[in-house]
């Protein structure tokens, strides 16, 4: 029987304990949950904000990266339009007067790699023409054809042929002087469309002749007609005296357009222009650090990915895209110290309340076990005080009520000696 209650009362402790220590814990737990809830808000909220801000940016600096090269390259385009004042003006512009205007016109624009007079010579008049190139002073000057090899042979008979006549950069010994645009290839592609259009056009990206740069780039053609010379109908479009044409190396233009700016250094750019069929053909890359590795070309879809903005560029009349990607930790891609700091903030003052909360109620329980401790001393004096008491009343009680004697010794005295007596009944001593 006293071993089950025993067990009983082991087992009222345990429970007692745990419950106190749940007690203690149970703020602990909630300031905790509660605090990393709130730190993941707040950290959530903060990279909000700095993709936004970040977005932002990346929308400001793109938008000055679409400006400045606009800007640059209708200045450029603007350069090679001027060309066809002159010779609308004055159709029989000779080879000195032409280079010295160009030289003029293209002063500080390395990026116009030529600048160039393609007349208009029909079949009846090629011998004459032909004579007009040697007397100009190139050195056995003919009308050419360019070959898919690259290489040069005199043009058969056509009724009609759009031959370079001068260039800004050709010398009596350039052997592409003479060649012929009408070559039902790039060049007498855009040249269709300058004859159908009467207006500017764009080439794709060729292959440039001089092989300058990274031997790329684009050519636009304007048309050439007599002065006050109509061009409203087909007819009258394809009646032209000839083109003018510019050549540009693309990486050059573009580079010389950021430097003056002051626009490197931030992100990548990508350069679209429309190629043959639904895919775009990348006209150059800018890149905003310096690299070893060649880049490779790479498709529109593969450079639109991850963060990025497109952009609308007009080169006469192609529209070229602009893809302006930011560089890891460039303008325009989000810093996370932010959010990290809300996060950590949050995080170490929820674990200083936790830690507060853990020790405050420590402190509290040990308070509590040691009053309850205390309490259960006070209750045993209390228990042993009122046990003496009833015993010194049943004492009393015996003593009052006995009939005979009662002798008390002292336990090192013989038990004869009378002077060891140390009390006697109260009734005895009435009846003596």
């Amino acid at each position: 029987m006293s071993g089950t209650v025993a067990s009983s009362l082991t087992s009222t402790g345990v429970a007692r304990s745990n419950a106190a220590r749940w007690r203690v814990l149970l703020p602990c737990v909630a300031a905790a949950i509660a605090g990393t809830l709130l730190s993941a808000e707040a950290w959530h909220g903060a990279r909000l904000r700095e993709d936004r801000l970040a977005e932002l940016e990346l929308n400001a600096r793109s938008e000055d990266y679409r400006s400045v090269l606009q800007s640059g390259i209708d200045n450029y385009i603007d350069r090679i339009q001027a060309l066809q004042a002159l010779f609308g003006s004055m159709p029989n512009v000779s080879r000195q007067q032409f280079l010295d205007y160009a030289k003029a016109l293209l002063g500080g624009h390395p990026a116009i790699l030529a600048v160039s007079w393609v007349p208009r010579v029909a079949h009846a008049d090629r011998a004459q023409h032909e004579r007009t190139g040697v007397r100009e002073g190139y050195v056995n000057y003919h009308i050419q054809s360019q070959q898919p090899d690259g290489s040069l042979v005199v043009a058969p008979p056509a009724s009609e042929y759009f031959p370079v006549l001068y260039s800004s950069v050709a010398t009596p010994t350039t052997p592409w002087v003479g060649v012929n645009m009408d070559d039902g290839q790039t060049r007498g592609r855009a040249l269709a469309r300058v004859r159908a259009t009467g207006s500017l056009v764009t080439s794709q990206r060729v292959l440039l002749l001089s092989r300058t740069g990274d031997g790329s780039g684009f050519f636009v053609m304007v048309p050439v007609y007599r002065s006050g010379q109509a061009h409203d109908t087909m007819e009258d479009r394809h009646n032209v005296l000839g083109i003018v044409q510019g050549v540009f190396q693309t990486s050059m233009m573009v580079e010389r357009i950021l430097s003056s700016a002051l626009l490197t250094g931030a992100a990548d750019l990508y350069f679209f222009a429309p190629g043959n069929g639904s895919d775009s053909t990348l006209q150059h890359f800018h890149s905003a650090r310096p690299r070893t590795e060649t880049v490779a070309s790479q498709q529109r879809a593969e450079v639109e990915t991850g963060t990025y903005r497109t952009m609308a560029l007009k080169v006469g009349d192609a529209a070229w895209t602009l893809i302006i990607k930011p560089i890891p930790g460039g303008p325009g891609t989000p810093s996370r110290t932010g959010s990290w700091l809300a996060s950590l903030t949050g995080l170490l003052f929820t674990a200083l309340v936790s830690a507060f909360l853990w020790t405050s109620g420590r402190h509290a329980r040990r308070v509590q076990a040691a009053n309850a401790e205390l309490d259960h001393t006070l209750g045993t004096l209390d228990a042993a005080n009122a046990r003496l008491q009833e015993q010194n009343i049943r004492f009393d009680a015996a003593l009052n009520h006995m009939s005979q004697g009662l002798a008390m010794f002292d336990a090192t005295s013989g038990s004869s000696s009378a002077t060891n007596v140390t009390s006697t009944c109260t009734s005895c001593r009435a009846r003596s």
